[in-house]
């Protein structure tokens, strides 16, 4: 008989974090939104506040960078405490999650599964291969990830305290502005578990009202600097003119991630001349690659400049011109590409350090993301290398942990676990229209969605292995 008690618990946890440092520590990654949360963190200590204002230059405040102002926050408290060295940040990062861990795990052992498949459960947390990877980034995920898990640890057990819930979910929007989604989840078992329509409504409110308190200060600290009240989708430096119409034209065309990084990124970072569109999407005919060409050459004499406002009304109106004319294409099809390059997409590195970037230049990338499904299946045959061979596998992990969660939808459990199976699987499928209306097509904005399943599968499959005597090892 196994039995795992809690000291034995923080053992696998503890064993998980060290593994997860030497893994960070080895394979260590900075990418193009760490820019931005170190200088606001830095600003922060300066004394210029949350500003993406450069050292010397007139501070100017900001919104809070790509994401709200939680995360540059919590870097300037760890430089504050700790000192100005990354790795530091990784620790922290690491100890909160396993910490939130911890606090899962000791939720999930009160369901009474079985000591074997709790075993089972404890390893897919702590080293779930969707989530573990994400450990080494100096990025909101791993945060996020333990936001997740403190919110699910309560809910699990019925638990349903409105102040304890509208203040994890101001937290989480405060380090990411999409986690507000996860609101459906919670509105969608406060709307299922109780007939009272008064009380749900009044519940309803209540989480409303505690994350606009807890957001009002910072929204009017915004409209007293002057600046924009709430965040665009790609934040400019310095409140430089933020291009809607480029933006726009880009949803016209764009439906995976390397297409995205190398229309998008840029923007954010005002170095137009590294915007990088391919060679075969962006237009419908020669006559409109000339006219987006030379919009392009003209775009490369602003770099570090504003978005120039004639330049963005102009692809505004490419924009316009092919949404009018082409309604299907716009709203069904391209939303339906991105869903299936989102899911099926065998580029995605799931944060595992098994990225094209020192295998593939950004040109290549982008190359290989115009590929269609049985052309990027002959790419891989043959051009299989140890990369390759890794993204096709955890992939491959990807899609089966979706069959598994699909599949246990018709499982019959008990009503709380249907209730709150339902509920992630809804939020699941929000996250995903989210992504393809709004142009999101990086895997990582899913990251929730992934913890959240992983926790789904291990309660329907408990009921599975709680009577021991019944299962064959």
């Amino acid at each position: 008989m196994i039995i795992l008690n809690k000291l034995n618990l923080i053992t696998i946890i503890f064993f998980a974090f060290l593994i997860k440092l030497l893994f960070a520590y080895n394979y260590p990654v900075i990418t193009g939104d760490w820019a931005s949360y170190n200088t606001i963190a830095n600003n922060i200590i300066n004394g210029c506040g949350v500003s993406l204002s450069l050292d010397g230059d007139p501070c100017i405040k900001h919104f809070g960078g790509n994401q709200g102002p939680g995360y540059p926050f919590f870097i300037s408290i760890i430089y504050s405490l700790l000192g100005k060295n990354t790795f530091n940040i990784i620790i922290v990062q690491n100890i909160i999650l396993a910490i939130s861990q911890l606090y899962l795990l000791s939720q999930l052992r009160k369901k009474k599964f079985n000591d074997k498949f709790f075993i089972f459960s404890a390893l897919i947390i702590c080293f779930s291969p969707l989530i573990f990877a994400w450990s080494r980034f100096l990025l909101t995920e791993p945060i996020i990830i333990s936001v997740t898990y403190f919110l699910m640890g309560y809910l699990i057990n019925g638990k349903r305290n409105i102040l304890f819930i509208g203040l994890i979910l101001s937290i989480g929007t405060y380090i990411r502005l999409d986690f507000i989604l996860i609101s459906i989840l919670l509105f969608y078992l406060i709307l299922i578990e109780n007939k009272n329509k008064s009380l749900i409504l009044k519940k309803f409110i209540q989480i409303i009202l505690i994350v606009s308190v807890a957001w009002s200060p910072w929204l009017a600290r915004n409209y007293y600097a002057g600046i924009d009240v709430f965040p665009s989708g790609y934040p400019q430096k310095d409140n430089f003119y933020y291009p809607r119409g480029y933006i726009k034209w880009t949803s016209t065309w764009i439906t995976n991630s390397y297409q995205r990084a190398g229309a998008l990124n840029h923007i954010m970072t005002n170095k137009y001349s590294n915007i990088n569109l391919g060679n075969k999407y962006y237009f419908k005919n020669k006559e409109e690659k000339k006219v987006i060409d030379e919009l392009l050459q003209k775009l490369k004499d602003f770099d570090n400049k504003s978005f120039p406002l004639q330049i963005d009304e102009k692809f505004n109106n490419i924009a316009k011109e092919f949404i009018k004319n082409n309604k299907i294409n716009y709203y069904i099809l391209i939303p339906s590409k991105r869903l299936v390059n989102i899911i099926f997409n065998f580029t995605n590195s799931n944060g595992w350090p098994i990225e094209f970037g020192s295998s593939f230049s950004q040109e290549e990338r982008v190359k290989i993301s115009e590929l269609n499904i049985f052309e990027k299946a002959l790419f891989a045959i043959k051009n299989l290398n140890k990369k390759i061979f890794y993204k096709i596998t955890i992939n491959s992990y990807k899609i089966f942990v979706l069959i598994i969660f699909l599949g246990l939808l018709i499982y019959k459990h008990k009503i709380s676990i249907n209730n709150l199976y339902a509920s992630i699987f809804l939020y699941f499928i929000t996250k995903l229209i989210f992504m393809i209306i709004f142009n999101y097509t990086e895997i990582r904005y899913l990251i929730t969605c992934f913890a959240l399943i992983d926790i789904a599968i291990i309660l329907k499959l408990g009921d599975f292995f709680k009577n021991k005597n019944k299962i064959n090892y």
